[in-house]
């Protein structure tokens, strides 16, 4: 025991003085906006709402599927907004048709694309509508294009080389002089 406590004593000195000076201070570091990939801006769609679509067979010998979608732009300026139009019928066949058109902001526009089919007997059809876009500010980094990051885990005990093995040797030591007293 009397031998044991010293040469802990001494290792738990040269352990210390390993010990660099941690600060708790977080270090920050500039990163690039991942939302905006840098730019500081990123795409925004108009907003709209679709308040119907309409398949109709139009003519009675060329096969014509008009395809008709009513979109309202709820944006004060005017935008260019368009639809694309996939038609299939029974025997596995598609057609595609798309068109564009501006609508006026605060307004409610009827895009239709005409579609030519071999047989109007049973078909469906899917649109999709692509609203203009716009580029505005990017909310995470304010437009400036770089976010600032924690560097690391901002300082601490965890950043202590050593920790570990200084924290061991005093469990082994205290556990050691524990052990030693109770059994005197």
């Amino acid at each position: 025991m009397k031998k044991l406590l010293p040469m802990g004593i001494a290792l738990l000195v040269i352990f210390s003085l390993a010990i660099p000076v941690v600060s708790a201070e977080k270090t920050m570091a500039e990163e690039t906006c991942l939302n905006c990939n840098g730019s500081g801006t990123i795409e925004e769609e108009y907003s709209y709402t679709v308040l119907d679509d309409e398949g109709v067979v139009r003519g009675i010998i060329s096969k014509r599927i008009e395809v008709s979608v009513s979109i309202r732009n709820y944006e004060e300026e005017q935008g260019i907004y368009g639809i694309d139009v996939t038609v299939n019928d029974d025997e596995g066949n598609t057609y595609m048709g798309s068109t564009q058109d501006i609508i006026p902001g605060n307004s409610i526009v009827k895009l239709s694309v005409t579609i030519d089919v071999e047989r109007a007997d049973d078909y469906w059809y899917e649109y999709d509508v692509n609203p203009p876009t716009r580029d505005v500010m990017c909310p995470h980094c304010d437009g400036s294009g770089t976010v600032e990051e924690e560097d690391g885990n901002g300082g601490g005990i965890q950043d202590i080389p050593g920790f570990t093995t200084m924290f061991l040797l005093v469990a082994v030591v205290t556990a050691v002089l524990i052990y030693r007293k109770k059994n005197r």
